[in-house]
């Protein structure tokens, strides 16, 4: 009876010891020279270890990981030019994959089906190389990172109905292309970082609850772009310095998103954020930042918008444009020479406002429907303001502190209030001009000027 005991432990010992080795596999391909080819399979190898090391030209390197080969690491380098590298990861989770390329016009993809926590990442150095990660559906909990230094080279990732998902791109050079698509997902993050001149980054993401993040340092004439459908969404832009004549566009569709756009020490650039549905925030920073314009379009009811111009940023632009209900709407506009200012919005109960101070803006509050209230507040010199309001119940106010300013109010319609604030002295030349138009019944007007002679004042009541 000892006898086949004894056996029977030696057996399973064996037998472990041979189970083990399996799950704890190691594969390991070397090749030098050009034209080569190298494959590596793992199925069911939970723990496994694959590598494969190529050097030269025009070579290829394939590392498939099969059904719960779970655990597992899968690497390529390559150095040289025209190779290319793929690791297929499925129905195996926790696993890590890493391609490493170092010369030109060389592919690497790694491709996830059905695994959870995963981890990919590409690293390419040179020229007009291409990089793609794609997880498919049921890799939630898992991240992609392509990172590419040279010139015209392309990277994409591609993340569909996953849960809170990690995807990151870092490019550097110039002429460079970076996209993330994040499709019918939740809690999921895309970011983009480029330092190059001429450089596109697009993000898109449906679902709830996602994040997204374009950063473009030193980057002319540079294009980003981020379209979101869904629920709950942040997106951010940063033109970072000398990221002049810069493209930054962010699309929302769905309610209580968020997006916002920054632009610093980067002339010549045009921000647009565009959002439809409900109880959305949008906000557009100019910040040193000469003959940049920035819009904002909203439609939709209980919405927020926001734009800031600092200092240092003359002959810059902005503009909001509201459609729906309780609506809110401010711009600030510092120390600006040259400056425009425009809010237009449609619907009832809406709010704006415009501060600027400098010299030589124009501020103008377009307001239709009922219930709505427009206020500008410009101080320095030559300044223009107008309001003009059609409905009912309307209030519109406009202050100027300085000399040789006009400010304007029309208003149409029944039950409106208007007023006009003006101090600083005018000239025959250059007066301080004030006028109210108002047509219909039950209308207040007034206008109050201080600071000398040389002002005029109209009120029209008709």
């Amino acid at each position: 009876m000892k006898r086949y005991t004894t056996l029977s432990a030696a057996i399973a010992l064996v037998l472990g010891a041979s189970g083990s080795a399996m799950a704890g596999s190691i594969a390991d391909v070397d090749q030098v020279g050009s034209g080569n080819d190298a494959y590596i399979e793992q199925e069911d190898s939970n723990g496994a270890l694959a590598t494969i090391n190529q050097a030269g030209n025009d070579n290829q390197a394939s590392i498939e990981n099969l059904h719960i080969s779970d655990d597992v690491v899968s690497t390529v380098n390559q150095s040289g030019n025209g190779n290319f590298g793929d690791i297929f990861t499925y129905d195996s989770d926790r696993a890590v994959s890493t391609i490493n390329q170092d010369g030109n016009e060389n592919g690497a993809t790694i491709d996830v089906d059905s695994s959870f926590d995963v981890n990919g990442q590409i690293d390419q150095y040179g020229s007009i190389n291409l990089a793609d990660i794609n997880q498919w559906e049921f890799s939630d909990d898992s991240v992609a990172t392509i990172i590419q230094d040279g010139t015209a080279n392309a990277a994409d990732i591609t993340q569909d109905e996953t849960i809170a998902g990690a995807a990151a791109i870092d490019q550097y050079g110039s002429d460079n292309d970076a996209s993330i698509s994040q499709a019918i997902g939740e809690n999921n993050t895309a970011t983009i970082t480029q330092d190059s001149d001429f450089a596109i980054a697009d993000i898109t993401q449906s679902g709830v609850d996602n994040v997204a993040e374009i950063y473009q340092e030193d980057s002319q004439d540079a294009w980003a772009s981020i379209d979101q459908v869904g629920e709950g969404n942040d997106a951010y832009i940063e033109n970072l310095p000398i990221s002049d004549f810069a493209t930054s566009s962010i699309s929302q569709d769905g309610d209580s998103n968020i997006a916002f756009i920054s632009t610093y020490d980067s002339d010549g650039g045009n921000s647009t954020i565009t959002q439809t549905d409900y109880q959305n925030g949008a906000a557009i920073v100019i910040d040193s930042s000469f003959f940049t314009d920035a819009d904002i379009t909203q439609d939709g009811d209980i919405n927020l918008a926001d734009i800031e111009i600092a200092e240092f940023s003359d002959g810059s632009s902005a503009s909001i444009s509201q459609d729906g209900i309780a609506n809110a709407a401010g711009i600030w506009v510092e120390d600006c020479v040259d400056c425009a200012a425009s809010i237009t919005q449609n619907g009832n109960d809406n709010v704006a406002d415009i501060y600027q101070t400098g010299v030589s803006n124009t501020a103008d509050i377009t307001q239709t429907g009922t219930s709505h209230i427009a206020y500008i507040d410009q101080s320095g010199s030559y300044n223009d303001a107008s309001i003009t309001q059609a409905g009912s119940s309307n209030e519109a106010d406009i202050l100027q502190s300085g000399e040789y300013n006009i400010a304007s109010i029309d208003q149409a319609g029944s039950d409106n209030y208007a007023t006009i604030t003006q101090s600083g002295m005018g000239t025959a030349a250059a007066p301080n001009v004030a006028s109210i138009s108002q047509r219909g019944s039950g209308h207040s007007a007034s206008i109050d000027q201080s600071g000398g002679g040389g002002n005029t004042a109209t009120i029209v009541q008709y």
